[in-house]
């Protein structure tokens, strides 16, 4: 298949990216740093295409009907999921840049959502639960979803949405739980400050993540919206204290030490029964590995 891909020199992009070549499809970056792509594992078997979402070039939209699909990964500012920019200026440029490129030709997008997107349900969430986002960022993310929803009223495409829980896996930056808790191993740090730990949470490793957007790319039957993780949930306590295991670090966890986060609910995780039916396998590895 010949497949677009944003969002590729991000933390899932780039594992997607490995898998995507490793399945013998065709791939084009889409990106403003093809420095970034060249960075990647795979990066020397990967087009690319200097794109700004504010304006794609001309020759895209000329040549979208050749491609077989889009994996839109791209997302910005995720360092703050609270920041009005995520739905007052970015839900808008991501609706113009994908009808763009259905108006063009193009056959099939497939989107990364977010978990978050139902807001403070509790439970094993299943995809027909109601949209309940809290964030500006999840807000612009169902927003977004609800328009291609009402564009596949008048334009034929293949929308698929998934949301994506919580991901784990190597070089992963920025604020994650577990990207703090390397870091404060790599500190040499003798205990690891976090909430009481007893919130339950859907970890998946991020190879598992990118195989499963692979094999549900791949599908030509499935338009929708699924969930996509592990299913598998766990205390935050647990899950800390297993990767100090793994890591065969020192380090104490200090749980107590800050307050619960207040855009989350206490206790959720994926229903992935209709995962199931669109991939080979859930998840049978160890999460740290």
């Amino acid at each position: 298949m010949k497949i677009l891909l944003s969002g590729a020199s991000g933390f899932i992009g780039r594992h997607l990216l490995d898998s995507l070549i490793d399945r013998g499809h065709s791939v084009t970056a889409l990106g403003r740093n093809p420095d970034s792509i060249a960075a990647c594992k795979e990066g020397d078997q990967t087009d690319f295409i200097h794109c700004d979402l504010e304006n794609p070039p001309a020759a895209l939209l000329k040549d979208c009907a050749d491609y077989d699909l889009l994996i839109h990964g791209a997302w910005g500012r995720l360092e703050d999921y609270r920041d009005t920019w995520h739905f007052e200026e970015n839900l808008h440029m991501h609706r113009e840049f994908l009808t763009g490129l259905v108006e063009a030709g193009l056959p099939q997008i497939t989107v990364l959502g977010t978990c978050l997107e139902y807001g403070l349900q509790e439970g094993a969430l299943s995809e027909e639960a109601p949209c309940q986002p809290v964030l500006a960022y999840p807000r612009g993310k169902h927003a977004l979803h609800e328009y291609l929803l009402e564009l596949q009223q008048s334009r034929e495409f293949r929308l698929q949405w998934l949301r994506l829980f919580y991901i784990y896996g190597p070089d992963q930056r920025g604020k994650s739980l577990f990207s703090q808790l390397q870091q404060a191993i790599d500190d040499g740090l003798d205990e690891f400050a976090m909430s009481p730990g007893n919130q339950v949470r859907d970890y998946i490793h991020v190879d598992d993540l990118a195989r499963m957007i692979a094999e549900i790319a791949e599908n030509p039957s499935f338009d929708g919206t699924v969930n996509c993780s592990g299913g598998q949930p766990d205390t935050v306590l647990n899950l800390v204290r297993q990767y100090i295991t793994h890591a065969c670090a020192s380090i104490t966890p200090a749980p107590g030490r800050f307050d619960y986060p207040d855009y989350e609910p206490f206790q959720f995780w994926a229903d992935t029964t209709r995962l199931e039916t669109l991939v080979s396998s859930l998840p049978t590895q160890a999460l740290f590995r």
